[in-house]
């Protein structure tokens, strides 16, 4: 993305009041570090006067690890960003699916980058893309990060979305183990004393505490909650990963151009209001249908368009695995160790 297009997009999210007191934007979909350190150190500086006296900017990066280094360190901090790394637990885990280009497993890459962000003291969390293997041995998940020493976790089940299609989706192993998987994990926790925070597990016990006082708010199906926007100015809404998916039918849900116009002048358009429509009565039927609803608030677009081929669907892999499993393997822990403790 230029300088130029950038700080359109920005004017023209300020134009619609789409920001608030603070911005959080995260560079993410590919390796965003592949650019290289010089780009940011020309945007960011161009994004922080553009911002001045309009709203405070917070940084994140996801990335796959491999080419940080002391240099991208040292500019992290200097932002304050928070950098996420992707790493699937130990070596035959994470190498079973990430490689590089010549077919080697990237572990010890990332590892060195991991180590590096550790000695920097720059704020990092993991994303754990759990195999069927991984979800077998809970224990060993547990014990791997614990000994690193990283307290924030992000567990992600393998997903169908965008171009990829999830071969951990095809198992009838998945959801069960999925359920004995977090089940054990918040046994592991609550006898751990290093502080250890798991995402999922935060969320779904925070939901299942509140399930009753209304619905669960999912960003995912909100109009502008999120807001994505490719290289070229190109933008979408709802699920991020919308804007890598194929979809005719809905202009590939390039709704429109923040590099040229603002959202507002985007959204009569019939690709939105088609888009709109079809998430909102999905979301309607999961309503009506699953007792999970409270849960989750009905799924999120991007799978249910991969995986069911429609926008208007209910129930998805994503959903069984989760939500559902994963909330019923909160419960067991609940039921097991709180409600019918002495």
């Amino acid at each position: 993305m230029s300088r130029e297009t950038l700080i359109s997009v920005l004017k023209n999210l300020h134009h619609d009041s789409l920001i608030g007191k603070e911005l959080e934007l995260c560079w993410h979909l590919g390796e965003p570090l592949a650019v290289g350190l010089d780009y940011y150190e020309e945007m960011t500086p161009a994004i922080e006067e553009f911002a001045a006296g309009k709203f405070a900017v917070e940084y994140t990066f996801q990335t796959n690890g491999l080419l940080i280094n002391e240099a991208w360190c040292r500019f992290f901090k200097s932002i304050n960003a928070q950098v996420g790394v992707s790493l699937d637990g130990p070596k035959e885990f994470h190498d079973c699916h990430r490689v590089d280009r010549r077919g080697d497993g990237t572990y010890d890459q990332v590892m060195m980058g991991l180590r590096l962000l550790q000695q920097a003291e720059v704020s990092h969390y993991i994303i754990a893309v759990l195999s069927t293997n991984a979800l077998r041995e809970p224990d060993r998940i547990f014990d791997f990060f614990s000994e690193l020493g990283e307290t924030n976790i992000c567990f992600n089940i393998e997903e169908s979305e965008g171009i990829n299609i999830s071969q951990t989706a095809r198992s009838d192993e998945a959801c069960p183990l999925v359920r004995t998987f977090f089940h054990r994990f918040l046994e592991r926790l609550a006898d751990d004393t290093t502080g250890v925070w798991v995402r999922d597990l935060q969320q779904m016990l925070g939901r299942l505490m509140t399930a009753r006082d209304g619905d669960c708010i999912n960003e995912n199906n909100l109009p502008l909650r999120i807001v994505s926007v490719s290289w070229d100015g190109t933008w979408t809404t709802f699920s991020p990963e919308l804007i890598a998916t194929p979809a005719p039918k809905f202009r590939n849900f390039r709704f429109g151009n923040l590099a040229e116009e603002p959202v507002s002048s985007s959204l009569k358009r019939s690709s939105f209001g088609d888009a709109l429509q079809d998430i909102t009565e999905g979301v309607e039927k999961c309503r009506a249908e699953c007792s999970y609803f409270s849960l989750c608030g009905g799924g999120a677009p991007s799978n249910k368009f991969t995986e069911l081929g429609t926008l208007t669907g209910t129930e998805t892999f994503a959903c069984r695995s989760m939500v559902k499993s994963l909330a019923d393997g909160c419960m067991d822990f609940i039921e097991g160790n709180i409600l019918h403790s002495d």
